[in-house]
């Protein structure tokens, strides 16, 4: 496949280029490695105040990402965890639906996954912490939360310790919402964006398929997008800042490659301005422009971002997309 035609139909909805797949350097990997595997299910445990705290972890893309979400009460919590190849680092992203965001970086400490973790609240207000989690055996972790001091090193004394137990054949229930009423979904239903939502083919010249799907979830406060093409998979995290009021998309896919970027409202409809970082460093910016035909069709716009910050007069390629069948007769 040669790069343009990837570009007309693969990344005209976030996906990738004729980029060879760095096996040896996926997530799944190196979590088999360095003998991580236990990690993955799903976990209870009890907290001091008698709430409990729920965590599931699940691969995805192929076992080059890990879905991650977290439930303790009415608080609910959505994260992606992935492996950047060439700087060699696994972290993860999230949401919740308190408005707030969360960023974390993931490495080994003589046998403990440890994650640094950053919550920027709805408010703006930064917190960071570590949390340090201990291998007991099979069906049990020892998880122990740290501050930070001002220098950036951990507390000599955990805020909390917890003790996990393996939950065999449970989730935390979590599905994706069609309530419209968290930040993301209302600012989607005010600017009346909501048609976006659902799953979508497009089918390029060459009767090639490609599906998306666009949901809200985290009861409307935050947005899952899948799309896959062929053998090609990628997930991403749609999340809204509110202290800047920024929307924006973090997105890993099974060829190793890595995804950001931001939504902005254009005068002929959504505006994704993104940059792909493929599996060896190596960048490439673009820019959707998601244009409504009517309730069940959209086109999509693929053009280059120039080296000036601005994207090219002309668009690379356009493809149109039409609802999945079974959706639009439901409606």
């Amino acid at each position: 496949m040669t790069a343009k035609r990837a570009f007309l139909i693969v990344m005209a909805l976030l996906t990738a280029s004729n980029t060879s797949v760095w096996a040896q350097n996926s997530l799944g990997d190196l979590v088999a490695q360095g003998g991580y595997d236990w990690f993955l299910g799903t976990w209870a445990a009890t907290t001091d105040n008698g709430e409990e705290l729920v965590v599931e972890q699940k691969w995805a893309l192929d076992r080059h990402a890990i879905v991650v979400d977290i439930q303790m009460g009415e608080f609910k919590m959505t994260g992606l965890m992935f492996f950047i190849p060439w700087r060699e680092e696994v972290v993860q992203y999230g949401a919740d639906n308190r408005g707030g965001t969360w960023k974390g970086l993931w490495r080994d400490e003589y046998g403990s996954a440890v994650q640094r973790l950053e919550h920027t609240q709805a408010s703006g207000e930064v917190r960071k912490a570590e949390i340090v989690h201990t291998k007991i055996d099979n069906d049990s972790m020892k998880v122990a939360m740290y501050g930070l001091d001002d220098d950036g090193y951990r507390n000599s004394t955990p805020w909390s310790t917890l003790t996990y137990q393996r939950r065999k054949g449970a989730s935390t229930g979590k599905a994706a919402s069609a309530s419209t009423s968290g930040m993301l979904g209302s600012l989607l239903s005010q600017n009346g964006y909501d048609w976006i939502l659902g799953t979508w083919q497009g089918v390029d010249d060459q009767g090639r398929t490609a599906q998306a799907g666009y949901g809200l979830t985290l009861d409307g406060c935050a947005g899952m997008v899948n799309v896959s093409m062929g053998s090609f998979r990628y997930q991403g995290l749609v999340l809204f800042v509110p202290a800047s009021e920024e929307v924006l998309q973090i997105g890993a896919d099974n060829m190793g490659g890595y995804w950001k970027g931001t939504w902005t409202e254009d005068y002929e409809g959504l505006a994704n301005r993104h940059e792909y970082t493929r599996a060896d460093g190596t960048t490439e910016k673009m820019e959707h422009l998601y244009v409504k035909v009517n309730d069940g069709t959209f086109k999509v716009k693929q053009y280059a971002v120039e080296a000036s910050g601005y994207r090219a007069s002309t668009p690379r390629g356009e493809v149109t997309f039409t609802k999945s069948t079974d959706e639009a007769a439901s409606k």
